[in-house]
């Protein structure tokens, strides 16, 4: 399954609307990254991955209604992060955004774990009530970006996400059983795990968008995101998940993008083979395309 964010439509669908917030789509081939399918409405418009809580659904209609209640196109915007597969389902972070029109007018409301195990049902969002005002959220907007990239190793669940706006690494574990529960939750401080999400120490220096995951045949650790402005695809490696962390190698230079800059960089390592990974380059204003980097991984 890959996860989506804002996804803009050439067309309306059902609900009149050519914006989806999140989306998702599925193949079965696992040789490469192709033959995706996603589930879509009568008219072709993909549907949404998440549930809106009722005061969310009702949030959105009213600032998008005719007459609007202000400020119009306000949103309450559900993206996702990274997911999982446990034995008690899938788990997908998603991050909780307020969003309003104009250029970078959103901000983060915090961090939240929807579960998954129904496939055709679509995944549901527990309330851990951690976070005032936002029962759906495990994590607050003071906190770091947990979920920005997730593995289960040996029993745990192994969360990353940034700490500030200089990308700074943190990671914390949990038992996939107990992901909702708050007080279960561990972060590594530079020593030991520690409850303290405030104590949490800087394991790299990544980005907005990483994969992070245990190579089997490597038995190590890897990180691969897009570095600064999207110049170039890098990779770190660690023996475990709090490090000690390589510096980065150079996997490719990306080629400029129409506008913008390409983003979103994304190890899939369930295809095998190798490293498979991915990036997003803008093609023409409000259209891009997704890039596929095949490499050879060795150790050295």
């Amino acid at each position: 399954m890959w996860l989506y964010g804002d996804t803009i439509l050439a067309f309306a669908g059902e609900d009149g609307s050519s914006w989806r917030d999140n989306t998702w789509s599925w193949t079965d081939d696992l040789a490469a990254p192709t033959g995706f399918a996603e589930p879509v409405d009568g008219l072709g418009a993909p549907a949404e991955l998440f549930p809106e809580t009722p005061e969310e659904a009702a949030y959105n209609v009213a600032h998008r209604g005719d007459p609007c209640v202000e400020p119009c196109g306000g949103r309450e915007i559900l993206w996702p992060m990274d997911a999982v597969e446990t034995d008690v389902g899938a788990l997908v972070f998603y991050v909780k955004i307020h969003g309003e029109p104009g250029e970078w007018s959103f901000f983060g409301r915090g961090i939240g774990v929807a579960q998954w195990t129904d496939f055709e049902a679509g995944p549901f969002r527990p309330e851990p009530r951690v976070v005032d005002g936002e029962p759906t959220l495990l994590f607050g907007p003071d906190e770091p970006e947990l979920g920005i990239a997730a593995w289960v190793h040996e029993g745990w669940v192994y969360a990353f996400g940034a700490k500030d706006a200089e990308k700074h690494q943190v990671v914390g574990r949990v038992r996939p059983e107990s992901v909702q529960d708050r007080a279960a939750w561990v972060f590594w401080d530079g020593s030991a795990w520690s409850g303290e999400i405030g104590a949490a120490a800087t394991v790299f220096r990544g980005s907005s968008q990483e994969k992070v995951w245990f190579d089997d045949t490597l038995d190590t650790w890897l990180a691969l995101y897009l570095e600064g402005f999207g110049e170039r695809m890098v990779l770190r490696s660690a023996p475990a998940p709090e490090g000690p962390w390589s510096e980065e190698v150079t996997v490719i230079e990306t080629e400029p993008a129409n506008e913008g800059w390409p983003y979103c960089g994304i190890a899939h390592p369930e295809f095998g083979g190798g490293l498979v990974a991915t990036y997003y380059r803008s093609t023409a204003p409000w259209e891009g395309e997704i890039r596929v980097v095949q490499a050879t991984l060795e150790a050295r």
